[in-house]
Order: structure tokens, then sequence, then C-alpha cells
């Protein structure tokens, strides 16, 4: 698995930082601490609001990628810096067995109802389109799998660095 940006052009980012992590789904605390943390190294400030969004589409993106990208191992998170305002987190996965491949997306019936009441799977796109300024996927150029990109903004509010 190469990391290196693949849903951005790369003269206008600056990559804050690459990580692999096992295709374990205790593996997305971790790389979901990452993300955070490398976030915070960007010149764009999110404030503590923003960091909770990133947090929790990191979390739901990272742990998709676990559960479907089961043609791997390996399981690949890029932070970028979007200079002035956003900070874009790509996750890679190794791809899938699944015929037809799975697909991202959000699901169009309430999981609540479609799945049952209680249930813990079904929302994790919804949550990503709902607290990301933007989100999508493609296939990945190098490879059989699939990045799943999403990317937070600086409110207005927030001051300029």
């Amino acid at each position: 698995m190469i990391l290196r940006p693949r849903t951005v052009d790369v003269d206008t980012i600056f990559v804050l930082g690459a990580a692999m992590y096992k295709r374990d789904l205790e593996q997305v605390k971790v790389a979901r601490e990452w993300i955070v943390k490398a976030a915070r190294c960007a010149r764009v400030c999110l404030a503590d609001g923003a960091l909770d969004d990133l947090r929790l589409c990191a979390s739901e993106t990272v742990a998709n990628a676990v559960r479907y990208g089961d043609a791997g191992q390996l399981v690949g998170v890029l932070v970028i810096e979007r200079p002035p305002h956003a900070i874009r987190v790509e996750v890679i996965d190794q791809g899938n067995m699944r015929r037809p491949p799975h697909i991202p997306h959000i699901p169009h019936r309430d999981p609540d109802v479609a799945a049952g009441l209680g249930t813990e799977s079904g929302r994790g796109l919804k949550v990503v389109n709902s607290l990301s300024t933007s989100w999508g996927h493609q296939r990945d150029i190098d490879g059989p799998g699939r990045v799943v990109w999403f990317e937070i903004q600086r409110r207005a509010a927030e001051p300029t660095p």
C-alpha cells in the first residue's frame, strides 16, 4: 500500500501525517487519536467542536475500512492540511472480497427501521455526511482498494491564525 494523497491536487496541500494500521477494530481508537493529534499540528486551527467532529468522522471512516476492506490486512490514513481553512482525512483500504464489491453509501432507509432498534451499525456515513464539510470516495488508483475522505473546515466564528 502506497500512502500518498489520492483525492486532491498535491500542489495545494500539506501532508501532516501518514500511517498504516492493522485491519483490526481495536486499532480504530489508536488511528482516531493519531488523526486528531496530526490535525492539531496544522496551521488550520480547528476549535474544540470541529476537532470533536473530526474525531467522530475519523472513527466512522476507519471502522468502515476495517469492516469492509477485507482483501488485505492494512488500513492507510493520511491527514492533509488544505489551506487556509480545511483538514482532509483520507482512509485507504485494500479492497474487499464481496461480489459485487461493497461501495460506501448512505443507506436510504432509517437504520433503526431497517436493522432493528438499538443496532450499532448503518449510521457511519450519515454521521460523516452530517458533521463534515464534504466527503466522498473513489477507487484507489494504486490498487484494488477504496479511498474514503472527508473534510472539516474551520468554522466562520473561529479566528484565522
